[in-house]
């Protein structure tokens, strides 16, 4: 029974570690406490617990990106394309240093998109350049946000299982 209960922690927080690729590891990340609920290892309160805080997680992943891009008075599109080579580039870069190019990648592609994107929408570089900038930081707020807000998911679960 240890081990299993185990194994639904570890397999939590490798899918909440996901955030970092531009995933929804909080989301998938919610299979787990279910499983444990359909076990009887934890309460319904836990679970509904869990899902408050993965909810409010996915709302403060969007007001971060949402503010930082609206301030610079960035378009829908430039989100989209943000996210696009955001996640082409944390899969290109994957293998290096043992998959932590992922995360490089990540963040790296949110930024390279949206200036890609403003530039071939108005041809300014400073301004693109400006806006990239926005959206790097956005991307990296929300990721905080949502990965702390998973840890402490996966913190309630163990405490409870355990």
């Amino acid at each position: 029974m240890f081990i299993f209960k185990l194994l639904i922690i570890i397999f939590q927080s490798i899918a909440v570690l996901t955030n970092f690729f531009g995933l929804p590891g909080n989301i998938i990340s919610l299979v787990f406490p279910l499983i444990a609920y359909l076990f009887h290892w934890i309460e319904l309160k836990i679970l509904v617990i869990i899902i408050i805080f993965i909810i409010i997680g996915e709302i403060l992943e969007f007001i971060a990106g949402y503010f930082s891009t609206k301030a610079e008075g960035l378009e829908k599109g430039t989100f989209t394309a943000s996210l696009i080579v955001s996640i082409i580039f944390s899969i290109l870069m994957a293998p290096i240093l043992f998959g932590l190019g992922a995360l490089i990648g990540a963040f790296l592609g949110a930024f390279v998109g949206a200036v890609i994107y403003e530039y071939l929408k108005h041809a300014d570089f400073k301004k693109s350049l400006k806006r990239g900038i926005a959206v790097f930081k956005g991307r990296i707020l929300g990721t905080l946000l949502k990965l702390l807000i998973g840890i402490g998911t996966i913190a309630i679960n163990a405490i409870n299982l355990f």
